[in-house]
């Protein structure tokens, strides 16, 4: 690693656990719950455990991928594919990145403005959000890093909002088990899969780990508790919603902070909707950090010539999907980009790459013998 990025740039392996799970906590856990109840209902928890599965798959494959020869995924496209087909990729790579950034941006913009922010426009929202990640990134990645490590840390009292609901719980909810078919099951487990997003950005910021071999087992800690996460808040919405009601609520989470009652704040949902901001804010200042870095080592385009861009796509972007409909579809569209990337691309990559390194070995050794 050293040769490709200076160590005082790097990162301790531990931090690896804040990137991943940073960035996989987001909006969505405000409304995954709804999406996913419409095929699985009672039995999403199934799907959810199969979706975590999936995932600990693809990062044991990411790190068999990834090496001192191709510490990142511009070099293994460059390794097997050669120097065209490969730019033709990371620019591929890049769309769905700039995606998965855009989403999250204008899902929490829409947030803000349906609960908090009704008729204050989208273009405001959008240039004090971007101002703020472009602070961050100016700092470099070891700050986007310390970004995402506060934003677990800080957030953790929320997890006491959980227990009000229980009062109201309905514990017959989570019966029968087993009760759809396995596509509904798969159905949903494709829905969770992009809620676990967010670790396939490893292939990036690989070369930035110190001793990076050693990070695996924190990649996979911060999945594991990513899934801890959805699980608990999915059994509680479970427990609470009848199952017509969680089809039919937008964002359950926050609905469920409604019932929270204070003396001293009316409206609890609103330091929920506040304090996310914390928690959305590692995964677009780590998407856009890749996005530049995947350029610049690709395209040999400067970071300080490539955000300008980036960022006035991503405020034409959230001008452009307006509506709900719209939202929802982009939402869509980028799951479907993230499925095929988690299930078939990064195990097939990783599987060419594996036999095109044994390929060598044994060609070397002919050389040598």
């Amino acid at each position: 690693m050293s040769k490709l990025v200076d160590e005082k740039f790097q990162v301790s392996p531990f931090l690896v656990f804040f990137l991943i799970h940073g960035f996989q906590i987001g909006v969505g856990i405000l409304a995954f719950q709804r999406l996913v109840a419409k095929y699985a209902e009672q039995d999403s928890w199934i799907s959810l455990c199969l979706a975590s599965f999936a995932i600990h798959i693809v990062i044991w494959f990411s790190y068999k991928m990834l090496s001192e020869e191709q510490p990142d995924i511009i070099a293994v496209h460059q390794f097997l594919f050669g120097k065209w087909l490969s730019k033709l990729l990371d620019f591929a790579f890049l769309v769905y990145i700039f995606l998965i950034c855009l989403t999250i941006f204008r899902t929490y913009i829409e947030v803000l403005q349906l609960w908090m922010f009704p008729l204050l426009p989208t273009w405001v929202l959008s240039l004090v959000i971007i101002a703020i990640t472009y602070y961050i990134l100016t700092s470099g990645f070891r700050i986007v890093t310390g970004v995402a490590f506060f934003s677990v840390i800080l957030p953790a009292f929320l997890w006491v909002m959980l227990i009000f609901p229980l009062q109201f719980a309905n514990y017959r909810n989570l019966l029968p088990v087993w009760d759809h078919s396995v596509q509904d099951i798969l159905m949903a487990s494709k829905v969770f899969m992009f809620e676990f997003s967010g670790f396939e950005l490893l292939l990036i910021f690989y070369p930035f780990i110190k001793k990076a071999h050693k990070s695996q087992k924190f990649a996979h800690g911060a999945n594991a508790l990513t899934f801890f996460t959805y699980f608990i808040i999915l059994l509680v919405s479970l427990v609470y919603f009848n199952k017509d009601e969680l089809q039919h609520t937008i964002y359950p989470t926050l609905s469920m902070a409604k019932i929270i009652e204070i003396p001293f704040i009316q409206r609890f949902e609103y330091i929920v909707i506040s304090l996310w901001f914390l928690v959305i804010i590692p995964g677009i200042s780590i998407s856009t950090w890749c996005c530049a870095r995947l350029c610049k080592r690709s395209f040999s385009l400067r970071p300080s010539r490539f955000l300008p861009f980036f960022f006035a796509c991503l405020f034409a972007g959230a001008l452009f999907f307006d509506t709900r409909y719209e939202i929802n579809s982009l939402g869509k569209y980028s799951s479907f980009v993230g499925l095929f990337l988690f299930i078939l691309y990064i195990p097939l990559l990783s599987i060419l790459t594996m036999l095109k390194r044994k390929w060598q070995k044994m060609k070397n050794k002919q050389k040598e013998a």
